[in-house]
């Protein structure tokens, strides 16, 4: 799920991903108390170690209520490094970021995300601002449709790259 961001002015911006926590949420001890060691703590914590991070990125101003399809370096804002903690956040201004006609100035795309494809868990995102207006949304799966074709590199166009031709 991608969510979009809408600020009515120049904004501060905290954006904080929350992954669930199921051994504390099970747990009669309180918090930081010791608990036991499991007898190969290794195993464990690979089983439930998930890695979590996300991107905020400027979209398109033609597509500023679209999912982003792919993310190009030169719309992030802001992001994260994937990390197997419960909780990870960034803060931004925007009135910080240059002017630029390609992007709405008011329009942000927050991606959060696991490091490895299909993982799935469960996640809080929480943004706060100095906007009382600001609005945030989960932008719909369907905005894209996607067409394919098939085919097979024979005679010219098995020949290589344009610039290394056979």
């Amino acid at each position: 799920v991608q969510y979009q961001l809408k600020l009515s002015k120049p904004s501060r911006v905290s954006v904080l991903l929350m992954r669930h926590d199921e051994q504390a949420q099970k747990s009669d001890k309180p918090l930081g108390a010791k608990k036991k060691r499991a007898k190969n703590p290794k195993r464990k914590t690979a089983d439930r170690e998930v890695f979590i991070g996300f991107v905020v990125a400027r979209p398109p101003a033609a597509h500023a209520d679209r999912r982003i399809l792919h993310v190009r370096d030169e719309d992030v804002i802001e992001k994260t490094p994937y990390v197997p903690i419960f909780e990870v956040g960034r803060e931004f201004h925007v009135k910080d970021l240059p002017a630029d006609p390609k992007y709405p100035a008011d329009t942000f795309i927050i991606v959060p995300t696991t490091y490895q494809p299909g993982m799935r868990a469960e996640y809080d995102l929480v943004v706060y601002t100095d906007d009382e207006a600001a609005s945030l949304r989960p932008l719909p799966d369907s905005t894209w449709h996607a067409s394919s074709a098939k085919g097979e590199w024979v005679g010219k166009s098995a020949g290589g790259a344009r610039n290394k031709p056979s």
